[in-house]
């Protein structure tokens, strides 16, 4: 499992969130959110990781791999 995949999961359920939860808020089925947690899809696209970040209140950098900083940026603009 890929580390995009894990931290999915991980922030998730760290927020108590079901995958019926995080599809409703980020306007995706249950079944897109269990493929990203099982790497299925490789190319997450980035509004949909950013969606995720903010509903997860995490860094998008985080979910992705690139940093191990979870704490969110101080500014909510959108990820380019």
């Amino acid at each position: 499992m890929s580390k995009v995949a894990e931290r999915i999961k991980e922030c998730r359920e760290e927020h108590g969130l079901s995958a019926d939860e995080l599809g409703r808020i980020i306007g995706r089925d249950r079944s897109m959110i269990f493929r990203y947690e099982k790497d299925e899809i490789g190319n997450i696209p980035i509004n949909v990781i950013h969606a995720m970040a903010l509903a997860l209140n995490v860094n998008p950098a985080y979910l992705m791999g690139w940093s191990d900083d979870k704490n969110p940026p101080a500014e909510k603009e959108p990820v380019t």
